[in-house]
């Protein structure tokens, strides 16, 4: 049997540590055992410290440089199962019917915010193992920023301005992937990650952007890294 003390001490530290929303609960709790005696008040503000330090957010020093002021983290998942028959008329065999659950999407995101208005951004896509996005950005106004890295070619409002978690259907419209998507024949192909130095601008509801790239557009992670060879070697503008 433990003590009526420890068991009563031990009472209140599970009670008080159920988070900081029973603050007050917590602190009553306290004062009730400091009158019955259970507890002194020096134990009471004991209990009290070792419980704000546990309630307290954790803090991740990445060095001892002032010039980091916060880094945001964000990331995607998700889940998609698919059920397709296909009936193909006359004597051709259909294709073996398909119900499979497989990962869309999983992206993984990090913006390490620092003085002075500049920041950077590494958006990861684990499926298909490229960048989404990896940038140095400076922001000289709300007006006017600066970025070097590898982005997006603005082409399409669905596939430039808005998150893939944004879309009411599944995909992107018809008219958005054949200016966007890898040209097989079918499609454009315009909407390109690109890698170089952006300049971009906003006056009212009127955007511009202009951009110094490679010439080829690049969609792993071995092409991000690449320096190039005598048959891409150039500036696209």
């Amino acid at each position: 049997m433990l003590p009526i003390k420890t068991t009563m001490l031990a009472a209140a530290l599970f009670v008080a540590g159920a988070g900081p929303m029973f603050a007050q609960d917590n602190s009553a709790l306290l004062n009730i055992l400091v009158r019955k005696g259970i507890l002194t008040e020096q134990e009471a503000e004991d209990v009290r410290a070792d419980l704000a330090k546990e309630n307290s957010a954790a803090l991740a020093s990445t060095s001892k440089s002032p010039n980091l002021s916060k880094i945001n983290l964000s990331g995607r998942v998700q889940a998609q199962y698919v059920g397709l028959d296909t009936d193909i008329d006359g004597s051709t065999s259909n294709p073996a019917t398909v119900r499979h659950a497989f990962l869309r999407r999983v992206r993984i995101g990090m913006k390490p915010i620092f003085s002075n208005e500049w920041s950077a951004y590494i958006n990861y896509d684990l499926t298909g193992s490229f960048f989404d996005a990896a940038y140095l950005e400076k922001i000289f106004s709300p007006a006017l920023t600066l970025q070097a890295g590898l982005k997006k070619a603005p082409i399409g409002y669905e596939e430039y301005f808005l998150s893939s978690g944004a879309l009411k259907a599944i995909e992107r419209s018809v008219v958005t992937r054949y200016f966007v998507e890898s040209n097989n024949g079918r499609r454009l192909g315009a909407g390109k990650y690109r890698q170089g130095v952006w300049l971009s601008g906003r006056q009212g509801d009127f955007t511009w952007e202009t951009a110094v790239t490679n010439l080829e557009g690049t969609y792993t992670g071995a092409d991000s890294v690449s320096t190039g060879s005598a048959a891409n070697n150039g500036l696209a503008y």
